[in-house]
């Protein structure tokens, strides 16, 4: 009935896997649980051991193929009409998950979007607190917020999907760096009338990046963004879900963006310390973000 697909990359996810196969056993899912290592720079013996397990395929690359183009793979070696994707470094909160996603299979859902959560407590290793603190703010959000907003909010964290629609879209191979695989997705959903429905049933985000490690992801995001800037066919289709690329339309119909590169140069520096500081703020965030983008 569903396949459940993790791509993995340096997290060990022995927890989620076995908490997988628990609720598997416990409701009677007929379920696989396909796990692939993109060639994980660290290698975690503990995962490679849960193929032992009931339910469990696990295969290990010899090379890294990046975010997109592995969970394309994962769709292709599924045996069911349903794939659940969970990022690898995500945690279980509820003993119903994936009961409440078969529900949502009984439906027909077409998309099902489950939401993440942060742990309410902020870490006391101050250099994880951006990452928290961001996710706390930005990405935590309930199902009636993000059905306001249905392909906009749309993420690859934790999502169900008809694998009819899933192999008719995919997701953007091009993509090679970390960020907007899931705007991507959102906006082909969107532009072929699939449904989402947006549920409560969240992962907890456990893989809290260090504050520097955070900023070069940002960094990765912002320079696929500005890719898909110059280079998506719809480019108007982006402006929709991304508000950073709006301020940066205007200020490119203004001729501002010289002036954005010469402030991004002059700044960037002073803009990091203050965010992998113990008080980092998030219109700081925003401000580096938008200066970075003129600076590729």
């Amino acid at each position: 009935m569903i396949s459940i697909l993790i791509p993995v990359y340096n997290f060990n996810i022995s927890d989620l896997v076995h908490g997988l196969v628990e609720q598997i056993k416990d409701n009677s899912i007929e379920a696989e649980i396909i796990i692939v290592d993109d060639s994980s720079s660290k290698k975690n013996e503990s995962n490679s051991e849960l193929q032992n397990l009931l339910y469990v395929k696990f295969e290990q690359l010899t090379q890294n193929i990046g975010r997109s183009k592995i969970r394309n793979y994962l769709a292709s070696k599924s045996r069911y009409n349903y794939l659940l994707f969970i990022d690898c470094d995500a945690g279980i909160y509820g003993s119903e998950y994936l009961k409440n996603y078969i529900q949502c299979i009984y439906q027909n859902n077409e998309v099902a979007c489950g939401g993440t959560i942060y742990q309410e407590k902020a870490p006391e290793d101050r250099k994880l607190f951006l990452h928290w603190f961001y996710g706390k703010n930005r990405e935590m959000r309930s199902s009636a917020m993000r059905a306001k907003n249905p392909y906009n909010s749309f993420s690859t964290f934790n999502f169900l999907i008809k694998k009819e629609i899933f192999t008719k879209i995919k997701f953007n191979e091009d993509l090679i760096e970390y960020g907007h695989e899931d705007t991507l997705f959102g906006i082909e959903l969107k532009r072929r009338g699939t449904e989402i429905n947006h549920i409560t049933n969240p992962l907890i985000h456990e893989g809290l990046d260090l504050s520097t490690d955070f900023i070069s992801k940002t960094n990765k995001s912002v320079y696929n963004l500005r890719y898909l800037y110059e280079n998506y066919p719809e480019r108007k289709q982006l402006l929709g879900p991304i508000k950073l690329l709006r301020y940066a339309q205007v200020i490119n119909n203004l001729g501002l963006a010289w002036f954005f590169k010469m402030q991004y140069h002059l700044l960037h520096k002073k803009l990091i310390k203050s965010l992998i500081s113990n008080n980092p703020s998030l219109i700081l965030l925003d401000i580096y973000k938008l200066l970075l983008f003129f600076s590729f």
